[in-house]
């Protein structure tokens, strides 16, 4: 195993994906990659989409420093990490990146909707599992 992609928002589904994908990083050598999804709605309410391309990659990463730091402090020492912001539906998003980095894996918290919220909102877990072409390791929220 070479990359692990772990999808991180700041909740605490995102923070037990870190623990295990560093766990599982520093048994096996992977260097971890962050990626953390701004969905249109938000990026239009956050005034993301009026900005240039630099502007855009310079708020992303202001925005985004948070879950990473977090994700960060858990991983500590134990793998080589990257981040990477984008803008669009999360599950799409995280396809595409794993597709583009050549990820062996992808990491991922469940938020552990109820049955009504799954229905009316959807999960993006379940999307991803739907869409990826590789292995997807979803972290329970206990």
């Amino acid at each position: 195993m070479k990359r692990i992609l772990v999808a991180v928002d700041g909740s605490a589904g995102a923070s037990r994906a870190a623990h295990f994908a560093a766990r599982l990083a520093h048994a096996t050598g992977a260097s971890i990659e962050l990626v953390h999804v701004y969905d249109a709605p938000t990026a239009s309410y956050l005034g993301l989409e009026a900005l240039s391309r630099n502007e855009l990659t310079q708020k992303s990463a202001e925005i985004g420093k948070g879950s990473f730091d977090a994700a960060r402090a858990i991983i500590e020492d134990r793998a080589e990490t990257t981040d990477h912001v984008a803008i669009g539906h999360p599950a799409e998003e995280i396809v595409y990146r794993a597709k583009d980095i050549d990820a062996d894996l992808i990491v991922m918290g469940s938020r552990g909707l109820t049955p009504v919220e799954r229905i009316l909102l959807g999960s993006v877990s379940k999307r991803v599992l739907h869409l990826a072409d590789r292995p997807v390791t979803i972290v329970p929220v206990r």
